[in-house]
Order: C-alpha cells, then structure tokens, then sequence
C-alpha cells in the first residue's frame, strides 16, 4: 500500500495491521502523482492520500486528484481519500477539498478533530455501498461494537453548526498569525509552509540547529506539547515539529511564544542530547538507532 512521507502517523501502522507492507513516497509539501505511479508495482493494492496533508495542511490541486484518481481506476487500486482536516479553511482563498469520485475509491473523515469531538470516536466511510457494506460487515465481526447513541446525536448537531466552524477557523487563523510573529524573533525556525485547511502548521528547524526530538523535550519540560517529525516520516524525522493551532485561549499561544526562545537555547545547547538519543537506542530498531545517530552527532 502506498503512503506519503511525510504523512499520516497513523497510516503506515494501519496497513501492518492489515498484513500489508507500507510503501513510503516522499511528497514534500504535495503527493506527486507521477512519484506515486512510479512506486506502484505488481503487488500494490492501495494508495492512502490525506488531504489536506498532514503535518502541513496543503490541499491537493485537482488535477492531482484526477490523475490519482485515474491511476487507481487503470491499475485497480483501491483509492483512500482521507479528508478529516478539509472542514477548516486556515486561508480564506483555499480551494476546497475535492472528494476522489470513482468506484475505486473510498472517502474517510471524522468528528474528532474539525468539530472539536476527539472523545466522541466517530468517523465515516463513504464510497461504493457493496465496499462500505463489507466493511460494516467486517467492523460487526471484529469488535461486536456500536456507537453509542450520545455520540451519534452530537455529531449530527455538530455538522450543522457551520457558527462553529466558523468560529475555529478564526481562532487557527490568530493563532497562526501570533506564531509566524514569534517565529521572526527565533533565529533558526521557520513555518515550513502556510497551512491552507485544518488546525495544525509544520515548524522546520534550520540548519541543524537542534533536533526535533531534543526541541520536543525542551518544550514539554515548559508544558508545550509538540509532535516530532519522526512520527511523520523519515524525510522529516529530525528537523521538523507539529504545532496545533486550535486552542481559543490567546493564554496558550502566549506561553508558546515566552517558551520557544528558551526551549531552542536549552536544545541547541545539548541539555537534552544523551537522554534523547540513549531512549532511542534503547528502542532496537533501525530507524531508532539511526535517528540516535543523527542526534549524537549535533554534539
């Protein structure tokens, strides 16, 4: 199964527990149609495309859409088009996000995260209803579960509420602007790219001034929590990190701009560098070891 890097934590783990073996095209800010067809081979079955992507909230162009589109259909690939981030539009001029129409495809968003839901758990499929309904078949044998009627009625009354959506596109819109004025003053950070939907921005470390892990440390000692691009992708492992951007209290995004400074002194100084790399080698594996070699040598 094909998926990006960077891209989707979530997705590489889904397809090993599928069975299946992930295979990773690297897609910078966009998935490149002509590098997903070139990494298509005879025993791939399925291409995953989060749009907006994730960690950088770029809408996929249409065309782009259409050729993925197309390549599914021309060598029977299952298409999964996952959405969840598309209801919130970070720039006003966004292109929406155009849901892959094929009968090779499948679309997939939730609650959880636009509508502010994350305990809700509820997601949708939608797609060719003999697909859909296997699936429903499948979710039935394996955990016997329904969800729960509270959580049913709250998703329906969220999807009506365009006032919310509307209110947190406000706030991920402040939020972002406040973060792009503390970036400015942090020699050795950048926006990677300007979001265009969803709630969350990708903040690149230049120059290998840091790491991602050691600034992830940093910034949790002053409760800023930020996620590491090694669980994005290998392209990005050690110089990138996550921000979220939808908590409505300016409080937040105040402590994140007194943090920062602190955070990448305290991590370009090597406070964090042996404890950061000692927990990765002791994880055994071989992107582990290698990112701990990455590390060590900011020394």
């Amino acid at each position: 199964m094909i998926v990006s890097d960077p891209g989707y934590f979530h997705a590489p783990a889904a397809v090993l527990a599928a069975g299946a073996r992930p295979v990773a095209v690297r897609a910078g800010y966009r998935l490149d149609p002509d590098a997903v067809a070139a990494a298509v081979g005879p025993r791939t079955r399925a291409l995953i495309v989060v749009d907006p992507a994730n960690p950088y909230g770029t809408v996929l162009e249409r065309d782009a859409l259409a050729a993925l589109t197309a390549l599914a259909e021309r060598r029977g690939l299952l298409l999964i088009h996952d959405v969840t981030h598309g209801a919130l539009a970070v720039d006003p001029d966004a292109p929406p996000v155009a849901v892959a129409a094929s009968e090779r495809a499948v679309a997939t968003f939730s609650v959880s995260h636009c509508w502010g839901m994350a305990g809700a758990r509820l997601g949708f499929l939608a797609g060719p209803p003999a697909f859909v309904r296997g699936c429903l078949r499948l979710k039935a044998a394996l955990t016997r579960l329904n969800t729960n009627l509270i959580s049913q009625h709250g998703a329906l009354a969220a999807l009506r509420d365009e006032a919310y959506l509307r209110a947190a596109e406000r706030t991920i819109r402040a939020n972002l602007a406040h973060l792009e004025e503390t970036l400015h003053g942090i020699p050795g950070l950048r926006l990677a790219v300007r979001p265009q939907r969803g709630l969350a921005c990708a903040v690149e470390i230049e120059d290998g001034a840091t790491s991602a892990q050691e600034l992830m440390v940093a910034l949790f000692a002053r409760r800023v929590a930020v996620y590491p691009g090694d669980g994005l992708g290998a392209s990005i492992a050690g110089t990138t990190i996550r921000l979220n951007l939808s908590n409505p209290d300016p409080a937040v995004m105040a402590h994140v701009r007194a943090a920062l400074p602190e955070a990448v002194a305290e991590a370009a100084a090597g406070r964090w560098r042996v404890p950061v790399a000692e927990l990765l080698e002791r994880k055994g594996t071989a992107r582990a070891r290698r990112l701990a070699e990455a590390v060590r040598a900011g020394a």
